[in-house]
């Protein structure tokens, strides 16, 4: 069960880590910053997992590593067992006439005590001796140094030295290979995801224009398509440098507008306008580019094909 969830969290890590970077290519901020949250709590996710079963790991080994041995010493060279209450005890060559017998209050406390030292003494006792014999156990001298003889003229025992087994010269080789090569692959994604990320200028198209078509959908009945698709245009249109070269954007059917700008969009600025407006929603209205396509200055757009297809 354990496996099953670790994997989980990794898929959700490399999954949100990807779509982070895919999003901010295109632009979508509000998708970015969800998916970058997941990633985050994924990430903290595995981290608590690892600590968690780290300190698992620790009480097991601690509780598997028990000193027998010293603990046996320790027991039995431990003096014998006082009798705090001895008194207490019924035998029949005695009397026990004392006072706390006597007395009915005395004889409660006096068992209860005996009662309370009872309970100590099954419960820290255990406790005690396994920490004692854990600390007299850390401080033995290796088995090697040990010998039958301790004097034997003063030398000290000898010991044999096993060499280490020599490393083949292939694995070295190949694990050098797998590191230089790990290297240049992290290398060459950073590079393609900066390339990718960075904005450029576009180059400048002043003879023609760039037609957009975009589905509209708001929440609020009584909304025309054409004042929630300005709504939300007039707050992606300063992305870019090119701006409407009509009036306002034209209503091309149910749901659906067309924007005309000029000068014509270049890569990047294609981008972040339809990025901006297939990531925002603002008042409850949501937009969509469907289409995008560049025309002459003094063309129709109406009788581009691509329109004409995507009307029908």
């Amino acid at each position: 069960m354990r496996r099953i969830v670790r994997l989980i969290t990794l898929a959700v890590l490399l999954i949100s880590g990807l779509y982070a970077f895919i999003y901010l290519y295109r632009w979508e901020w509000n998708r970015a910053q969800f998916c970058v949250a997941v990633f985050i709590a994924g990430e903290v996710a595995l981290v608590g997992m690892t600590i968690i079963e780290r300190l698992n790991a620790m009480v097991e080994r601690q509780e598997e590593q028990s000193p027998t041995a010293a603990l046996d010493a320790i027991r039995a060279s431990a003096p014998p067992m006082r009798r705090h209450f001895a008194w207490a005890d019924k035998q029949a060559s005695q009397l026990n006439v004392f006072v706390p017998i006597l007395l009915g209050l005395g004889l409660v406390l006096s068992a209860l005590a005996a009662l309370v030292e009872k309970l100590a003494r099954a419960t820290a006792k255990p406790h005690l001796e396994r920490r004692l014999a854990g600390r007299v156990d850390g401080m033995a001298p290796p088995a090697s140094l040990i010998t039958d003889n301790p004097w034997d003229g003063g030398r000290a025992p000898t010991h044999e030295h096993t060499p280490a087994p020599p490393r083949s010269v292939r694995k070295v080789i190949i694990r050098a290979v797998e590191g230089v090569a790990v290297i240049l692959v992290l290398g060459l994604s950073v590079q393609a995801l900066g390339d990718a990320a960075q904005t450029r200028p576009d180059e400048v198209r002043d003879d023609e224009r760039t037609v957009l078509v975009i589905d509209v959908r708001s929440g609020r009945a009584r909304t025309s398509m054409t004042d929630a698709a300005a709504t939300i245009w007039g707050v992606c249109e300063p992305l870019t440098d090119s701006r409407l070269a009509t009036d306002e954007l034209l209503e091309l059917g149910p749901n659906r507008v067309m924007a005309i700008v000029e000068p014509a969009l270049g890569h990047y600025a294609t981008n972040k306008l339809t990025g901006c407006l297939n990531d925002l929603t603002l008042d409850e209205i949501r937009a969509q580019v469907v289409d995008r396509f560049d025309v002459a200055t003094g063309e129709d757009p109406t009788r581009s094909l691509a329109l004409a297809e995507d009307l029908r």
